[in-house]
C-alpha cells in the first residue's frame, strides 16, 4: 500500500470537487522536479508483491533502464503466512524483510509515498516535488470501503481487519489470546472480489485450531457475505470437521458494528454478540489508483491489457497485483508476483521498440488448515487472442504435511524472487554479480517464457528452497521428459501437472534450452554433515546409474542429483520407494527395488550426501 486508507466519501470531500480537482491541486503545489531524468526511467509505485517484483525484473530485463521504487514502508511484511501469527505458529518478524536486496539489483529506493500521478505529464508527485518517468508501474494494493459497514470508520483501532500484515495482525493475535475460555470470536468475510480469496477460510482454520487447543469452551462464528466458501470449498469443509467450534453462516453480510455493545448486525437484521471481532471490510484498489482515474466504471478495480498490464485508460501506466480486474485470475501473492515479472518484461520490450512477449501468469496458493497440514490450489493459463484464459485448475487431493512442506518451500523461494534477498542472503543467482554485468536478460532466448518458473525454482532456475529442485543446468531431454510425465499425470503432482501443461503450450523446447544454459549453483540449504557421511557408503549402490559423484547420464535420461536440495531428493526417494512416482515405468524397477527395504532415516542420509556434493 502506498497511501493512507481513505473512504471514497472522505476522499472526495478532502479533494474539494473530486478527483480532477485533486490532480490540479497536485500540479499547483509542485515546487519542481526531483532528481531529473538522465536516461530512460521506470517508476514503480508500491513495494508489495507485484511492485517489488516488477522493479527487480525491469532491471534484470534491461539494466540500462533506471528504476525508482516509491514505497513509504521501510520493511516488507508478507500477508501470506500471516494467519499463522494469529495461531502462534509464527512471529511477525519471520515474515518481515528489508529492501536491501533490490538495491543490489540497482533499484533506486525512495521511502516515500506517491502523492499523485499525472499520466499526461508522465510524472509522479512526491512530497513538494515530482519525478518524471517514461513508463509507470502502479502496484497500489487494496484499500477498504469502511463506509459500507456502519460504525467501522470510527472504530478502526479496536475493530481490526488484520488484512494487511503488520501491527494489526499482532494485535488481533493478542486479543485472541486474551479472550476468556468460553468467549465468542466473530470473523466476517466481505463479498467478492477481495484480496486473497481463500485467506479468510485459512484464518478460520487457524483461529479454530487455536481455540480447540487453548480455549476449548470457546466458539468461532463466521459471517460470510458470500453464499458459500469461495475457494477450495471441499477441502476447507473437510478440514473443518476437526473443529466443532466453527459456526459457519453463509449469505450473512455484516452492515453494522457497535463496539460499545460488542455486537455486529447483518443485512438480515440479525445481531451477533462477540468477545473478539475480526471484521474484514469490502475492498477496492488503493487510493492512488482511484486518484489517477485508473479504476473502471465500478470505481473499484483497474482494467488492464492482458499481455502488457497497461491501463486501458492511460496506456503509459501499467497496473499489477490485487488492484487489477478483468482477468480470470485470483487476487493472490503468486499472481501479483507473476504479473510483476510479465509486466516488467513487457515494459522493457516496449521501451526497446519490441513487441511485448505473450506470457500468461501462473498461480499457486497454499492454505494452512492446522498447525502442521496445508492444502493447495494451482491455476495454469494461456494467452488466446490477447486474453488470459485458464487452462486448468487443480487442487491437492487432501490436506497433508507434504503440502505444508511445499508451502514452506514456496514461501522462501518467492520471497527471494520478490526481494532478491531473504535473511541477508543475496539471491542474485544464475546471472552475474549485478544485472549490469549480466546484460539484458530479455535478449536470452527462452528467458521471457521461463520467468514465471522463478517463483518456486528461483532466478534462472537456481532454487533456494529445500523442497524445490534446481532447474539450472538440467539436460534438455530430461527436462522435456519430466514436463511430459507431469502433464500426462504419469508423474503425480497436484502442483506441477497444470504448470507442465502451460509449459508445453508456451514451448517446452525453448524453455528447456534456456534452463540448460544457466550456470548451476548447488543448494545453499544447510546439510547435516554427519548424515552426509553416513549416506556416502549407502549411495555407492546408486553409482551405476547416477555416477560416482551424482553427475547423472544424459544419454540415458538419468538426471544429475549432486547439489540438489536434500528435502527434494528425500521426497523423490520416498515416492520411488512407495511406487508413487512413475508406476509401471520399467527402467525404474531396479531403483525401486533397491529403495523399498530402506528405512526413512536411511533415505535422509542418502539425500544429505547427494545434497552435499559440489
Amino acid at each position: 500500500m502506498t497511501s493512507p486508507v481513505l473512504s471514497r466519501r472522505h476522499f472526495l470531500k478532502v479533494s474539494g470537487t473530486g478527483l480532477g480537482a485533486l490532480a490540479v491541486a497536485a500540479c499547483a503545489s509542485t515546487k519542481g522536479e526531483i532528481d531529473p531524468k538522465a536516461s530512460r526511467r521506470v517508476i514503480v509505485v508500491g513495494g508489495g508483491w507485484g511492485g517489488a517484483t516488477a522493479a527487480k525484473y525491469v532491471r534484470l530485463a534491461d539494466p540500462s533502464i533506471e528504476v525508482v521504487l516509491l514505497e513509504p514502508n521501510a520493511r516488507f511484511v508478507s500477508c501470506p503466512f500471516s494467519n499463522l501469527v494469529l495461531s502462534g505458529q509464527r512471529a511477525i518478524g519471520s515474515l518481515t524483510f528489508g529492501y536491501g536486496g533490490l538495491r543490489e539489483y540497482g533499484v533506486k529506493m525512495r521511502q516515500q509515498a506517491a502523492a499523485a500521478i499525472e499520466p499526461d505529464a508522465r510524472r509522479v508527485r512526491v512530497g513538494d516535488g515530482y519525478l518524471g518517468y517514461d513508463r509507470l508501474i502502479v502496484a497500489p494494493g487494496v484499500d477498504f470501503l469502511l463506509d459500507q459497514v456502519e460504525g467501522l470508520a470510527g472504530a478502526q483501532d479496536t475493530v481490526l481487519h488484520a488484512w494487511k500484515a503488520g501491527p494489526q495482525t499482532v494485535e488481533l493475535g493478542r486479543q485472541l489470546r486474551a479472550m476468556p475460555d468460553g468467549g465468542v470470536f466473530v470473523l466476517t468475510i466481505p463479498p467478492v472480489a477481495y484480496r486473497c480469496p481463500p485467506g479468510p477460510y485459512e484464518r478460520i482454520c487457524q483461529v479454530a485450531w487455536y481455540l480447540k487447543a487453548r480455549k476449548p469452551k470457546s466458539k468461532l462464528i463466521v459471517l460470510d457475505a458470500n453464499p458459500n466458501i469461495v475457494s477450495k470449498a471441499a477441502l476447507f469443509r473437510e478440514a473443518w470437521k476437526a473443529y466443532p467450534n466453527i459456526d459457519y453462516r453463509g449469505s450473512n453480510k455484516v452492515v453494522k458494528v457497535d463496539p460499545a455493545a460488542r455486537e455486529v448486525t447483518t443485512e438480515l437484521g440479525e445481531r451477533v454478540k462477540y468477545d473478539v471481532v475480526n471484521l474484514i471490510p469490502p475492498q477496492r484498489a488503493g487510493a492512488i489508483a482511484v486518484q489517477a482515474d485508473l479504476v473502471g466504471a465500478d470505481k473499484r478495480w483497474c482494467e488492464v491489457d492482458h499481455v502488457t498490464y497497461e491501463s486501458l485508460k492511460h496506456r503509459t501506466v501499467h497496473v499489477v497485483g490485487d488492484a487489477t480486474t478483468g482477468l480470470p485470475v485470483p487476487k493472490s501473492g503468486t499472481m501479483a508476483n507473476a504479473m510483476g515479472k510479465i509486466c516488467a518484461n513487457a515494459v522493457a520490450s516496449v521501451m526497446n521498440g519490441r513487441p511485448a512477449p505473450e506470457v500468461p501468469p501462473v498461480n499457486t496458493c497454499y492454505s494452512w488448515v492446522s498447525d502442521r497440514e496445508a492444502i493447495a490450489v494451482v491455476n495454469a493459463y494461456k494467452i488466446d487472442g490477447g486474453k488470459v484464459v485458464q487452462v486448468e485448475q487443480k487442487l491437492s487431493p487432501a490436506q497433508s504435511t507434504l503440502y505444508a512442506r511445499h508451502a514452506e518451500g514456496w514461501a522462501k523461494s518467492i520471497w527471494g524472487d520478490i526481494l532478491g534477498a531473504v535473511g541477508g542472503v543475496l539471491l542474485v543467482v544464475g546471472v552475474a554479480a549485478t544485472p549490469a554485468a549480466a546484460g539484458p536478460l530479455l535478449d536470452k532466448p527462452g528467458y521471457a517464457k521461463a520467468v514465471t518458473c522463478s517463483a518456486c525454482h528461483g532466478t534462472a532456475g537456481n532454487s533456494r528452497s529445500d523442497a524445490v529442485p534446481i532447474l539450472a543446468g538440467v539436460d534438455p531431454a530430461y527436462f522435456k521428459k519430466a514436463i511430459e510425465d507431469y502433464a500426462s499425470g504419469k508423474r503425480l503432482s497436484a502442483e506441477m501437472e497444470p504448470f507442465a501443461k502451460q509449459v508445453k503450450i508456451l514451448g517446452v523446447d525453448e524453455i528447456a534450452a534456456y534452463f540448460a544454459t544457466q550456470p548451476r549453483e548447488a543448494t545453499p540449504v544447510h546439510v547435516d554433515r554427519g548424515a552426509a557421511e553416513r549416506g556416502r557408503a549407502i549411495a555407492a549402490q546408486c553409482a551405476n546409474c547416477h555416477g560416482a559423484e551424482g553427475q547423472g547420464d544424459p544419454a540415458k535420461l538419468v538426471p544429475r542429483i549432486a547439489g540438489q536440495p536434500a528435502g527434494y531428493i528425500r521426497n523423490q526417494l520416498m515416492l520411488f520407494k512407495t511406487d508413487k512416482r512413475s508406476p509401471g515405468d520399467e527402467p525404474l524397477t531396479k531403483m525401486k527395488a533397491v529403495l523399498k527395504p530402506m528405512l526413512e532415516g536411511t533415505l535422509d542420509d542418502v539425500a544429505a550426501y547427494y545434497a552435499s556434493l559440489r
